[in-house]
């Protein structure tokens, strides 16, 4: 035991390494949970201990371990740091299934760790999986800076041969001078990791995975996994760059990226595995850039696509929502226990709805999305309101470690009023006996079904306790499919009257196809669900898969076959609708899955069809048909602050300033911030003549990203407004001299004509247009150089040109086209009140 006793108690080692040993104490004196960590004396001395103590007090981030004190003892210097309550990066991903949007949510937290660091001049260069640790609440924190280093540190680097030879970048490895690159670098190494699973370069010894890391170009890409959206695939491909010069110049701007390709992914269904789609968000004004996602990872959420959907026939029908399971805070179960209590419950209630004809189980990812965009403390009423279920199905649980206290609520879903409940025991890890009491305590609560449910007898225990084992077995991230899936064949053939078999296999053949792409797997999928009992190959939901696996396909006759088999089943007419719009939306004809899905919104306008419709609106470019749609959405649910965002940024794009104003002041007040957020509202305040609070919310933009183009461009353009040339120039000129930057010529050109130089400005707007001659920014930056240089009447074609190509007349406010007011067709081009605001006589005064 260490000799520290007089400080701390409960002491506990915590972890042990080749380096040194954590342990996890009680502060005696601030009464806190505390973690404690020695440098073992071989490796190094009191001054190590002190050079990372000093690294770690520059940091004070969220994302990053706390260092509270660094403090002497009978065996040398110690670190007291922040204990965080939780996992490593890489136990987290292998114990739970994560969503792209939970994985990307890491990565970010990650990355604005490692943005912090590294403002401070500070290089981790030990950035892995395992020296990253996840709160209770699911935020990373990056740990342990035991070998970093002061950027241009002058200390030897033999430090950095103790970093882990997995997680190291090709100049690293080769003991060459390094810069914030090479953190870069490990972070793609992780973003890889966490989202294939993998490491980037293959498996095998870490001296021949970091041979090939400093020899050969990394093998694999994220782009072979299933549902990885372009803007991801190609940051991690330009993280993974053997040349630092290709990767991105600092973890600033891989935020921002991972920011933008987050903005929209909470419109994705997390559980659906529906074909992945980007969303262009077509000439949108970035003259000030709007900084808005430039591809939305976004997936049309109508219903589960692997897994049953419980649909019935004969309308009116009653919709049904089951909640998550709650158990009780004094409950006393492994987590080994709750996971057959979920599974156990959730096959009974699915099951005991196949094929009835009065009542419609809504998928559990809508219920869960809903819950999501809600939160998790929003009333029942609000949740079944935007659900738009008759009923909703609540369970709470009070558990021992032997049994468990089960109540079943039967809830109206529009006022929240109790029908009926009622309660029952069952023993708390048998899946048998807690599936039959489910179902018995749905009929008593007279959830009537169409057909017979019959029990699992005692004879199916084994067989029920290798479906439980199969099942936590998938749940691993880690789990071998090509292992997995024979061993569920496997139990199919000797128990293939077990539905929630096939559901099981369903969801594991698409999980590996989307890793693997190999249609074997599908083709092996479609002889499983042939050998099906005719209870499932009888109902909708069986034509419902059999569409989508044949989408998978690409087999399009088999396909349209499968939704002619649905449109003449037994379901309503909404859900013939929503099916029809995710067949189209799979085919990427959005325009005819749009039609579909608006005709389902009218019959039921639920949170999951708004939201769809809302962004095959958006996909299509008709933004202010999609507006409706993410207000609606927003009405039910007012904590979504990402839809919010949208509206936000949507409304700027229309040039509905009072709107986008009132929609970033919401997300100001909420302390939703981000750099995009306050460079945005300043475009707004901007275009509404609100120069001094514009310029103020741009400064606080510049500070918190400062090389920033479009942060910098804003900055500049209200300098200028504001009188401010001097301060205005000296941007216009640094954002005329970056070169470490792609695509931001024209953001070069208005700087370059705003500073007198229009020649090199037209000359370089010319050459973007002859690349990409339908670009209505290129026409807008056009008409700012034609007006500046006086040009009214070339100007005046160009802004119309600018507009044909769907600019907003809204950024023609700004007072450098003042100029352009005694053409005599200004009026009927930017619109009465553009031209009324920017054409409105001086004040005198």
């Amino acid at each position: 035991m260490i000799s520290i006793n007089e400080h701390y108690s409960n002491i506990t080692r915590l972890a042990q390494s080749g380096m040194g040993e954590v342990y996890v104490a009680t502060d005696t004196r601030l009464d806190r949970k505390v973690a404690i960590k020695f440098i073992k004396s071989h490796l190094g001395s009191n001054a190590d201990v002190l050079r990372e103590a000093k690294l770690l007090a520059r940091l004070n981030h969220p994302n990053i371990v706390q260092l509270y004190d660094v403090k002497d003892s009978a065996q040398g210097l110690y670190l007291e740091m922040e204990y965080v309550a939780g996992q490593t990066l890489n136990r987290y991903v292998q114990c739970q299934p994560l969503t792209l949007e939970q994985k990307l949510e890491l990565l970010f937290d990650i990355a604005q760790g490692l943005a912090a660091a590294h403002e401070q001049h500070i290089l981790h260069l030990d950035l892995k999986p395992g020296n990253v640790l996840i709160d209770d609440k699911g935020r990373a924190k990056i740990a342990d800076f035991g070998i970093a280093q002061l950027r241009n540190d002058e200390t030897s680097m033999c430090n950095t041969s103790y970093g882990s030879l997995t997680a190291m970048s090709p100049e690293q490895l080769q003991q060459q001078p390094l810069d914030q690159r090479s953190d870069l670098f490990s972070f793609g190494l992780i973003a890889f990791e966490i989202l294939a699973g993998k490491h980037a370069f293959g498996e095998g010894p870490d001296k021949l995975i970091a041979e090939r890391v400093k020899s050969t170009k990394a093998p694999n890409s994220v782009s072979q996994i299933y549902g990885v959206p372009a803007a991801l695939t190609d940051l991690i491909d330009r993280l993974l760059e053997r040349k630092r010069d290709n990767r991105p110049a600092n973890a600033q701007e891989v935020t921002q990226q991972l920011k933008q390709i987050l903005t929209l992914c909470s419109f994705q269904d997390a559980n659906s595995t529906m074909d992945i789609a980007e969303l262009n968000l077509s000439n949108k004004p970035s003259k000030l850039r709007l900084l808005l996602a430039s591809v939305a990872f976004i997936c049309i959420a109508v219903s589960t696509f692997v897994g049953y959907q419980y649909w019935q026939a004969n309308k009116p029908k009653i919709y049904v929502a089951a909640l998550p399971l709650e158990f009780s805070d004094n409950t006393q179960l492994l987590e080994a226990h709750k996971q057959i209590l979920n599974l156990a419950i959730n096959d009974a209630i699915k099951q005991y709805f196949l094929n009835d004809t009065h009542y419609v189980l809504i998928s559990d990812s809508e219920v869960n999305l809903a819950k999501k965009l809600l939160g998790d403390n929003t009333s029942l009423k609000d949740l079944g309101h935007a659900l738009n279920a008759e009923q909703l199905l609540a369970i709470q649980l009070n558990c021992t470690l032997q049994s468990c206290d089960i109540e079943f609520s039967s809830v109206d879903g529009q006022n929240a009023a109790l029908i009926k409940n009622l309660r029952n025991v069952s023993s708390s890890e048998n899946y048998g006996e807690i599936f039959n009491i489910t179902q018995a305590s749905l009929a008593a609560l007279s959830l009537q079904p169409l057909s017979d449910n019959p029990k699992l007898d005692a004879a199916s225990d084994e067989r029920l306790s290798q479906y439980v084992t199969l099942q936590q077995k998938s749940l691993s991230a880690d789990a071998d499919l090509s292992v997995l899936l024979p061993e569920i064949e496997k139990l199919i053939k000797i128990f293939p009257d077990f539905l929630p078999l096939y559901s099981l296999y369903a969801r594991n053949t698409i999980k590996d196809f989307r890793n693997t792409s190999d249609k074997s797997l599908l083709y092996r999928l479609k002889d499983i669900f042939d050998t099906a009992p005719n209870e499932f190959k009888d109902s909708s939901a069986y034509q419902v898969e059999l569409m989508q696996l044949y989408l998978y396909l690409q087999d399009t006759r088999q396909a349209t076959k499968a939704l002619a088999a649905i449109q003449n089943s037994a379901l309503d007419e909404f859900q013939k609708q929503a099916q029809t719009a995710v067949f189209y939306s799979m085919q990427k004809d959005d325009e005819t899955a749009l039609k579909h899905i608006e005709i389902a919104f009218k019959l039921r306008p639920t949170l999951n069809v708004t939201r769809n419709a809302a962004i095959l609106n958006l996909r299509l470019g008709r933004y202010d048909q999609a507006l409706p749609y993410l207000k609606k959405a927003q009405d039910y649910a007012p904590q979504d602050f990402k839809t919010l965002k949208t509206i936000a940024d949507v409304s700027l794009m229309l040039g509905k300033l009072t709107e986008a104003a009132d929609a970033y002041k919401r997300l100001i007040a909420h302390a939703t911030v981000n750099f995009t957020i306050l460079n945005n509202y300043s475009v707004v305040l901007t275009l509404q003549g609100n120069l001094t609070t514009a310029l103020d919310y741009a400064q606080k933009t510049a500070e918190i990203a400062s090389d920033n183009i479009e942060t910098l461009i804003n900055l500049a353009d209200l300098y200028l407004l504001t009188g401010k040339v001097i301060e205005a120039n000296n941007l216009y000129q640094e954002i005329v001299e970056k070169h470490d930057q792609k695509g931001i010529e024209l953001t070069q050109a208005q700087a370059l004509a705003h500073l007198g130089q229009f020649q090199a400005a037209l000359t370089l707007v010319e050459e973007i247009i002859l690349q990409t001659p339908d670009s209505a920014e290129a026409y807008y930056v056009k008409t700012l150089v034609q007006t500046l240089l006086g040009e009214k009447f070339s100007a005046s074609a160009s802004l119309q040109q600018s507009l044909n190509l769907g600019w907003n007349a809204a950024f023609y406010r700004l007072a450098w086209f003042k100029s352009l007011c005694d053409i005599q067709s200004l009026e009927t081009k930017i619109g009465k009140d553009n031209y009324a605001y920017l054409c409105q006589p001086a004040d005198p005064n």
